[in-house]
């Protein structure tokens, strides 16, 4: 049975520059009702042994990763299980190595990629110039504090919707940067939604960042369909020779207040705008339409969003 967890995806602790021990860092996801945990160390690979110990103390899933921490930007590595060397990296070889990474079955994401860079932040900033983008899984589309209203997360979305406009598929996430117990006082987090098989956590949501079964947000649950003989859920590729079609969407986790609109944004634009409500279905022209998502706004930010559900014509 699928059910939708809350994962954090991109946390530090003192192994590399974070305050947390690994004890402080799974308690406080613990009061946080955090379902799942990706321990992503700059350039440290915690051992498979030490992660399962962690997790039967805690009753907590955690994803064994990595940050992978070069001067040109920042990789996040999930499901390894070996080190992988950053260091005799260069900017012309990004393709050549992301593309040995895959044969391990990691899952890999851009971390922050228009947080400043140097000479404040050396390698914060992303700057490799990827070809093969099939490669990469994800992008922090969000990140770190306020992930709705920050310069970066705009920058970020926007070049996500270029690249699903190129035809890319490739998942949008939240990535906290967890090193410590922030001072929450006027700051918000996101959230990633993801839809797993209750089964395998773990296993599960390496899956949904691949295929991008994954809602982003502050707080809402935007649950999206469209509507074929079954439901066609976020992150799959339907191939269909319709021209219309229906879609549903549920809106969980918030109170609705009308400075709110629902929209769905395409590679054609926008193909539906209303006032949110708890539950809004409609009939979609979705003619010469390649992807569509679901976004819920807030006095203009945008507060939660999905992945795409991906179009194409049959023969």
């Amino acid at each position: 049975m699928n059910k939708w967890i809350t994962g954090e995806l991109h946390t530090h602790t003192i192994a590399s520059d974070g305050s947390f021990t690994f004890s402080s860092l799974l308690q406080q996801a613990k009061m946080e009702n955090i379902d799942l945990l990706a321990i992503t160390d700059h350039n440290v690979f915690h051992s498979i042994d030490d992660i399962e110990k962690l997790e039967q103390q805690y009753n907590i899933d955690i994803i064994s990763g990595m940050e992978w921490t070069t001067f040109y930007g920042h990789l996040v590595i999930l499901g390894m299980n070996k080190y992988l060397d950053w260091r005799t990296m260069s900017p012309n070889q990004i393709d050549q190595r992301l593309s040995k990474m895959k044969k391990q079955d990691v899952v890999l994401g851009i971390a922050h990629p228009f947080r400043v860079g140097g000479p404040l932040a050396t390698g914060c900033h992303w700057e490799y110039d990827i070809q093969n983008w099939s490669n990469i899984d994800y992008i922090e589309v969000w990140s770190y504090l306020n992930p709705h209203t920050s310069a970066a997360s705009k920058r970020a979305f926007e070049f996500w919707i270029s690249k699903l406009d190129e035809g890319e598929f490739i998942t949008a996430i939240y990535g906290r940067d967890w090193h410590r117990v922030e001072d929450m006082k006027g700051k918000v987090t996101g959230k990633n939604y993801i839809l797993v098989n209750d089964s395998c956590y773990k296993t599960s949501t390496l899956s949904a960042l691949r295929s991008g079964k994954v809602v982003v947000s502050i707080g809402p649950l935007i649950k999206f369909n469209l509507i074929d003989v079954n439901n066609i859920d976020i992150g799959q590729r339907w191939v269909t020779n319709k021209i219309m079609t229906t879609f549903k969407c549920s809106i969980e986790n918030t109170s609705i207040t009308s400075d709110m609109q629902l929209t769905l944004l395409s590679n054609k634009g926008v193909i539906f705008s209303a006032a949110a409500e708890s539950y809004i279905s409609s009939d979609l022209s979705i003619e010469n339409i390649n992807w569509v998502i679901a976004i819920l706004k807030q006095n203009d930010d945008i507060v939660a969003f999905t992945n795409p559900i991906y179009i194409s014509r049959g023969e």
